[in-house]
């Protein structure tokens, strides 16, 4: 050692270790500078109220052997922090460090992991009579070394039964065992502490030298720790894999006989690979994984990383506690310009996991397989889906080439004893490590054939899984296989499979108001040059659906420019290839984009041309389509008579089709449109004939829930509330049993209007409360409209402060549909004006929000430019006076 005073540069980094008690980091900074001195060892021991036997692996590290002199020239009133320290002094040291042990850096966690190999070693109770060899297992870069080394080095500082410690690691520049000889000889010179040398062996075969080593054991307690045993075992064969190679018979014989012979001895064997010769009596197998999270974060903070304690925290888990990843990703984000140790920066500027220095690691076990596991390996990567495990099944489907018995007792268990696939007991399924699944991934991409492949097996793997039937469904996750299926079908461009495995479920995602979604599905089926005839399906059927379902979906966000496209594209393909079934449905939603704009005259050509075809192709389906749309286009055009004569076509057409949804919806129809003709007896009788309908075909019909709120509107409009109650209230409980919940709140609408009718005005509450609890997030429009009506009934009952409550959620809920795309200033801005409005009836001392509301306000009024800017002005002007 130098007899200089530490660097300036160092005991600044010192001192900042010793403040946060960061003792390792304190020793690492003494290891690594090269000015220290045993007098700057006595100033740092004087200044720690340390355990005695942390500040002796400090001078270990440092290779000071006569550590007691530094103590010893330290008052005695700063050695340590108390009398019941100092009593703890431990025994001299058992043994001498191995001259090959390897240095411990960043040393973090694994304390479980060291109590149990510890547990192994030197515990009877443990069954360390039995138990001869301990094998630490994992893949590259775990810290399987560190683990041994740092085990070595704390066996030191307790009272053990070893006399001497060898460490040997057959790991090589190429990959290669290093002869079997220069091995055992170095183990025989360090055990014997000299006395048997190469010269002593030189005329020993293996046998000879095996024996030789074994009396050693037998002599003294010795504890050897062979590092990186991998090397001696079979490469590219999968049913060989944890075997030893036939090249290092040698070495299978004296690891066999160092786990199997009796004597007073231990080993530590470190492996990439299980060792699957050795007894299974005699050797405990420890896999090691990555740190836990706080370990894994404590590494991370020993590169003094710019980051919050989440951050580091996200970099930790989306690398599992790997602690060699978590090395060098630490160093790169402190060492490199683009990062400048902001681990945010970091996150943020990349969306994969591996830097070449990790690849390195991953490369070197690739070597090893054989094709067989490399084939399984590469086409499971595009399995792991945390809602669906890596189960056998999913394995079996990716790899049909293969029996079952070939498939598990050969790939699958090569690959788990190479640790490269781990099998989780919570979930019962296997898994992939981030690392090896995104390398996989990789290299899968380089090899389009296996890329289809494994993209067609796993489609077919997602559409065979079993769902609930489709009136069941409620969310997104009833159909998560559907969307997997048409992922994988897309990535093996299986355009036609792809188009099938959403066919069933667009609807409900329409319902759902999943718009982006479906645009995205349905957009990956579409060629760049759609517009000019492109397709990607084989059927043009199948293309013409496509672009339709693209168009109802702009259509339902009120996108109608890009509508028109994908409509008017999609009745061009139908019309030239003769497909009357798809032109007369591209112009009935034609129409509906027209009649959405109030065009109603365009609206009823399109319906009349769409009428002309389906009645010549006989389809009724649409035929009814279209007569119930000219209907409701005349009713709100104040032509009573017309939509009657369509509505009573459309009835017509379900009695003689024998349609009872269409007849219940006709009855319903008619019976609304002579309420607008003042004919209330018919609308009555119409009702009745609808409710009777619904009576005797319940348990055989899906009626549409719209038709309940209709019974409700025309009674409210003739003012029976009474009578809502009954036709309503009744049906309601027999129907709700068999009625996805999600659509009550459409049936339960004419009670509302019944009760504030009658002015039973907690019951109104109550009922419009639990419509709103029922609206799913994605109808936030419908929640929007009920909450603001119930906003507006607090108001008119002067409760001001439930009212503000209410149409401040509204605007809140309009604000989430703005942000999809659907929202609408113009109602924006009126819920803003009537929200101060509210406000200034209320109290007083808001007056920053309601300015906060009227600046959005005024806001939306110049951008739409609406004459509402001079009202919004005049209570800019009251806002003082309040």
């Amino acid at each position: 050692m130098a007899s200089l005073k530490m660097s300036a540069e160092g005991f600044q980094i010192l001192e900042r270790a010793r403040r946060q008690k960061r003792w390792d980091k304190a020793a690492e900074v003494l290891c690594s500078d090269a000015l220290t001195s045993k007098a700057t060892l006595r100033r740092f021991w004087a200044k720690q109220p340390i355990q005695y036997d942390t500040f002796i692996r400090i001078c270990q590290t440092l290779g000071i052997e006569n550590w007691k002199e530094v103590v010893d020239r330290t008052p005695q009133n700063s050695l340590l922090s108390n009398q019941t320290e100092k009593a703890q002094i431990p025994n001299p040291l058992s043994f001498r460090l191995p001259e090959k042990l390897p240095p411990v850096r960043n040393f973090a966690g694994r304390i479980e992991e060291l109590e149990t190999i510890k547990n192994q070693l030197l515990d009877s109770e443990t069954r360390a009579i039995t138990i001869t060899s301990v094998c630490v297992v994992g893949f590259a870069g775990i810290g399987k070394t560190t683990l041994t080394s740092q085990l070595v080095r704390q066996l030191q500082l307790e009272t053990t039964h070893f006399a001497v410690v060898a460490w040997e690691s057959l790991r090589s520049a190429t990959g290669i065992a290093p002869g079997f000889d220069w091995i055992v000889d170095s183990l025989l010179f360090t055990l014997s502490r000299g006395a048997i040398s190469s010269v002593t062996t030189v005329q020993d075969d293996y046998l000879k030298k095996t024996a030789r080593l074994i009396e050693l054991l037998k002599k003294q307690p010795c504890l050897i720790v062979l590092d990186n045993v991998e090397t001696v075992l079979q490469t590219g064969q999968a049913n060989r894999a944890g075997y030893f190679a036939a090249s290092c018979a040698e070495y299978g014989w004296l690891f066999k006989q160092l786990a199997e012979t009796e004597h007073q001895s231990k080993v530590i064997f470190t492996s990439r690979e299980n060792l699957a010769e050795l007894p299974h009596r005699a050797t405990k197998t420890i896999s090691l994984g990555g740190l836990d999270i706080d370990a894994a974060v404590a590494l991370l903070q020993s590169f003094e990383l710019s980051a919050t304690d989440s951050e580091l925290t996200a970099l930790a888990e989306a690398y599992q506690g790997h602690p060699k990843a978590l090395e060098m990703i630490g160093a790169l984000i402190r060492d490199d310009s683009e990062f400048q140790g902001k681990v945010e920066r970091f996150l943020r500027s990349r969306n994969w996991l591996l830097i070449r220095d990790i690849e390195s690691l991953i490369d070197e076990a690739l070597i090893r397989l054989s094709e067989p596991e490399k084939t399984c390996l590469l086409r499971i990567s595009v399995c792991q889906i945390s809602e669906y495990p890596l189960s056998l099944v999913v394995i079996a489907a990716q790899m049909p080439e293969l029996s079952e018995y070939d498939l598990k007792e050969n790939v699958i268990l090569a690959l788990k004893r190479r640790q490269f696939l781990d099998y989780d007991r919570q979930i019962e399924s296997y898994q992939l490590h981030p690392l090896i699944q995104e390398k996989a991934y990789r290299l899968l991409c380089q090899h389009p054939e296996q890329f289809r492949i494994a993209n067609r097996q796993a489609y077919r793997y997602f559409l065979n899984i079993p769902l609930k039937p489709k009136i069941e469904w409620k969310s997104i996750h009833d159909i998560k296989p559907l969307l997997l299926a048409h992922y994988h079908a897309c990535q093996a461009e299986d355009w036609d499979e792809a188009a099938i495995a959403i066919s069933d479920a667009c609807e409900s995602m329409r319902y759902w108001s999943h718009f982006k979604l479906l645009i995205y599905l349905y957009s990956k089926l579409l060629p760049v040059d759609w517009k000019n005839g492109g397709q990607l399906v084989t059927s043009a059927a199948t293309h013409i659906d496509i672009l339709c379902q693209i168009g109802l979906v702009y259509q339902s966000i009120e996108q109608f420019e890009i509508t028109s496209e994908y409509l008017q594209q999609s009745l061009s393909l139908a019309t030239i290839n003769g497909n009357k079934k798809a032109e007369g449905m591209t112009l009935f939603y034609i129409s509906r984009g027209h009649n959405y704009r109030k065009d109603y005259q365009s609206a009823i050509k399109c319906l009349q041309d769409c009428l002309a075809i389906s009645i010549e192709i006989e389809e009724y389906e649409i035929e009814y389509k279209v007569l119930n749309t000219v209907g409701y286009i005349e009713y709100y055009r104040g032509n009573y008579n017309l939509a009657v004569a369509s509505f009573s076509q459309a009835l017509k057409l379900g009695g003689q089709n024998r349609y009872p949804e269409v007849e219940a919806l006709a009855f319903a129809n008619l019976a609304n449109t002579y309420i607008g003709l003042q004919k209330y007896d018919l609308a009555i009788n119409y009702f009745n004939q609808y409710i009777a309908i619904v009576s005797q075909k319940q348990e055989q019909i899906k009626c549409t829930t719209y038709l309940f709120a209709e019974v409700g509107n025309f009674c409210a409009n003739i003012h029976k509330y009474k009578t809502v109650i009954t036709w309503v209230q009744e049906p309601l409980k027999s129907y709700m049993n068999w009625v996805d919940r999600r659509e009550d709140i459409y049936q339960i609408e004419g009670l509302v209007t019944a009760y504030n009718g009658l002015e039973e005005y907690q019951k109104f509450f109550d009922i419009l409360s639990e419509c709103i609890k029922l609206e799913s997030d994605a109808d936030s429009r419908h929640k929007a409209d009920k909450v603001y009506k119930l906003g507006k009934k607090f108001q008119n009952l002067r409760k001001f402060e439930q009212a503000i409550e209410n149409i401040q959620t509204r605007e809140m809920l309009l604000n989430n549909i703005d942000n999809n795309g659907g929202g609408d200033s113009l109602d924006t801005l009126k819920l803003l004006i009537e929200l101060v409005k509210t406000m200034l009836r209320c109290v007083i001392g808001i007056q920053p929000m309601m300015q906060y509301y009227l600046n959005q306000a005024e806001e939306i009024c110049k951008e739409l430019q609406l004459p509402l800017l001079t009202e919004i002005q005049k209570l800019q002007a009251d806002l003082p006076e309040n």
